[in-house]
């Protein structure tokens, strides 16, 4: 006589495979980007006019505001990097021109982002998650609340990603075209986006077969072409990023930090990173920006800027999204304390006060001297008090072209405000054209 015994065999079932409605719903939920998008707008919007509009968003806002062909002539001339987010802020601001109003644009862009990441991230199995990250990613947020082009780098480089795969999947005149356009683009949102097309003419070196090579490369030389406008304006503008200081493992270290969103949340981005790399066109999308801002700081001029490389954030939520839930859950708890770091401690010039100080004490007959002139444009946004004596137009005036170093007028104020900023000095002889005042008050508004 014998005893049988059987032993199941079946794996057993998730606690979310045994509910079948509530795994019906979070499929979904997760199947589109329709949470992400919404964390990007709640999180974007939420205080997104507290904090005072600081010097380089006061000159995003002078310049949106100029006459049409004032703007054009002043991008084409001085500010031609950064003019596709010039010229589409150019009709926001008749929105308004409200903190609020004129950061709102960046949220747009900001969800663009975040449905580019999430369709690239889908060729790779994490679209939800991908895009989930990059939605509270606290760089992101940051961003998002600034009247500034780098949610628009983040979203055209997510974009150009895209088309760049879907010209892989299928060759079409069309998707060719459509990539083309984009990657000249990029250049014009932020120069260093320009290693984003790096990366992927080298993605197509290392990983597609030599019988499309035929039909991609060609691609990159009408790329090139676009690129030839900026490519000289920035041979003629060196002088415009002379302020940034000479690269050293401290400021590179301090930069990609700030890049990562904080020393906790850029550590574990960093595990995540090392984890979900692979030979592939997203790693390479991390790696080539970064590798080649270092390399062009080391070897032509210093250009190394954390918020220039915003074009891999994309990138890196696609790689850390490649790694286990559990891991996801750690960053995203992560980002979420340094979002709310952002909102609580993060600083901005403070131009608000400042200005308000001026106009509680500034008396008709005063005039008012910018050093370096284009503070004007962050202080204007906030001037209410009488138009100065000198210089002798008033403050709705954008001021883009005129020229604020003759000091012939002094003499017929009565006083004289200097506003100074935490940047290099530009009209030097302000101090001899000062000598016969004498200097009542000062204040510092960091």
């Amino acid at each position: 006589a014998f005893r049988h015994v059987t032993v199941s065999t079946t794996a057993p079932t998730s606690w979310l495979a045994a509910r079948p409605r509530l795994a019906t719903l979070v499929d979904r939920l997760t199947a589109t980007p329709a949470i992400p998008v919404l964390i990007a707008i709640v999180l974007g919007l939420y205080r997104i006019g507290d904090k005072s509009i600081w010097l380089d968003e006061g000159v995003s806002v002078a310049i949106a505001r100029a006459p049409t062909a004032e703007m054009v002539h002043y991008l084409r001339t001085i500010e031609l990097h950064a003019s596709p987010f010039y010229i589409v802020l150019h009709p926001w601001t008749f929105l308004g021109t409200s903190e609020a109003a004129v950061r709102s644009l960046a949220v747009v862009f900001g969800v663009v982002a975040v449905v580019a990441t999430w369709a690239v991230g889908r060729r790779y199995g994490v679209a939800f998650s991908a895009a989930l990250i990059l939605s509270v990613t606290p760089v992101f947020i940051q961003y998002e609340q600034e009247a500034r082009g780098y949610t628009m780098l983040m979203a055209t480089s997510a974009l150009s990603t895209l088309l760049f795969l879907r010209l892989t999947e299928r060759w079409t005149w069309v998707r060719a075209l459509l990539y083309v356009l984009s990657g000249g683009l990029l250049i014009y949102v932020q120069p260093i986006g320009a290693f984003v097309v790096v990366a992927h003419g080298l993605a197509v070196l290392f990983f597609r077969p030599r019988t499309e090579w035929r039909r991609l490369l060609p691609l990159f030389v009408p790329i090139i072409v676009l690129w030839v406008p900026m490519i000289r304006f920035a041979m003629r503008s060196g002088d415009r990023i002379a302020w940034i200081q000479p690269i050293t493992l401290d400021s590179t270290f301090t930069h990609l930090v700030a890049l990562g969103g904080g020393l906790v949340t850029a550590a574990v981005l960093v595990v995540l990173l090392a984890l979900g790399a692979r030979r592939d066109v997203i790693t390479l999308w991390l790696l080539v920006p970064i590798v080649g801002i270092i390399a062009l700081s080391l070897l032509v001029q210093p250009t190394l800027q954390m918020h220039y490389l915003l074009g891999v954030i994309p990138a890196a939520a696609i790689i850390a999204a490649r790694n286990r839930a559990a891991l996801v859950a750690v960053l995203i708890a992560a980002s979420l304390v340094g979002v709310w770091n952002w909102y609580e401690r993060g600083v901005k010039d403070d131009w608000l006060a400042a200005a308000a100080w001026v106009t509680s004490e500034m008396q008709e007959g005063d005039g008012i001297v910018f050093d370096p002139n284009y503070l004007r444009r962050a202080y204007g946004f906030y001037a209410s008090e009488p138009d100065p004596v000198w210089p002798a137009f008033d403050w709705s005036s954008p001021a883009l072209l005129l020229d604020l170093s003759d000091y012939s007028r002094f003499d017929q104020a009565n006083r004289i405000w200097l506003v100074e900023g935490h940047v290099p000095r530009q009209l030097n002889d302000v101090s001899q054209a000062l000598a016969d005042f004498e200097e009542r008050d000062s204040r510092t508004f960091a």
